[in-house]
């Protein structure tokens, strides 16, 4: 799945990083903000993982992928025969607005409302709709962000949606929360913290994904579709320094390692300055190339400053 902010490429430094700084090995590891869950699944089979995230499609990964235990292969075959349906997706989604195909919308909509209709236990349901979830991603007709449809069906959007057998991570079955990280008592060895750097919202750029994992319907919002969502204070110019304090303070972690770039609304003073009143800072950075939604689109920078932030309380 295509994820501003995802550490999929930079996962490998930051668990070396991590891990010369203390033990991972059997400690119990916090996932702040889970997103795709690829720092937790790559810890879950050397930790006691806890992965958490406001953002529905987030738990919906992390159940499958942290909480799960199988890929229900049988399931996802059933599922894949599911008939299509004219439903939510299709009507708001696949005609004026042009997310999908509409016979990828009348699949979206067969196979999601199948789910609901089914009796399923809550690791089969994890895989359903986390299948379904990566399915749909695949064949989205966007820039690989939701906040805008393309005008014209590129290749990938015009393949038939199928669902696959998806394996959860290796090791031990960790916790998922749903909530605000800043909304939970949370204690620990080690806690990876991973906020949003900018002004934009993961609410409304990965709507869709929410919409699917919920399957409620609603009144979409302008050109896009929006529904209501959630607006982090780790995106607001006025709040994200004040948040991400708050959050420090309650964390009861012996480790704190903070992802953030050189894009990022919170200065690198405000971040040494944060950091170093909780115990011993440090700050490892590395060079990474920046998210593209579109390769097309020209970018002033190309490349960003990954800095991890460390706190040894």
């Amino acid at each position: 799945m295509n994820y501003i902010g995802s550490k999929r490429k930079l996962s490998q430094w930051l668990i070396e990083t991590m891990s010369s700084r203390c033990k991972l090995d059997g400690c119990s590891f916090l996932d702040g903000f889970g997103g795709t869950s690829i720092v937790s699944q790559h810890m879950r089979s050397r930790a006691q993982v806890t992965t958490v995230d406001v953002e529905l499609y987030a738990y919906t990964l992390a159940k499958h992928y942290i909480e799960g235990v199988s890929d229900h292969a049988d399931l996802i075959d059933e599922l894949n025969e599911a008939p299509s349906k004219r439903g939510f997706i299709y009507t708001q989604y696949c005609t004026d607005r042009m997310y999908w195909t509409p016979e990828n919308g009348e699949r979206i909509d067969g196979i999601r409302s199948a789910i609901d209709e089914m009796t399923l236990t809550e690791d089969q349901r994890a895989a359903a709709l986390v299948a379904l979830l990566e399915a749909a991603d695949a064949v989205a007709n966007t820039a690989s962000v939701y906040g805008a449809y393309l005008k014209h069906y590129k290749a990938t959007a015009q393949r038939a949606l199928t669902l696959k057998p998806i394996a959860p991570a290796e090791g031990a079955p960790g916790v998922a929360i749903h909530g605000d990280i800043l909304d939970q008592q949370l204690a620990g060895d080690v806690a990876y913290l991973d906020p949003p750097y900018n002004t934009r919202h993961y609410g409304s750029n990965y709507h869709l994904l929410n919409t699917i994992s919920h399957y409620q319907p609603f009144n979409p919002r302008g050109v896009t579709g929006l529904p209501d969502y959630y607006k982090s204070p780790f995106c607001s110019k006025v709040n994200a320094a004040k948040a991400l304090d708050q959050l420090i303070a309650q964390l009861d972690y012996s480790w704190i390692f903070i992802s953030y770039n050189d894009e990022g609304i919170v200065s690198a003073t405000q971040m040494q300055d944060i950091c170093s009143s909780y115990g011993q800072y440090e700050v490892i950075q590395t060079n990474y190339q920046r998210f593209k939604a579109d390769a097309k689109r020209k970018q002033a920078q190309q490349g960003t400053v990954e800095s991890l932030h460390v706190i040894h309380r």
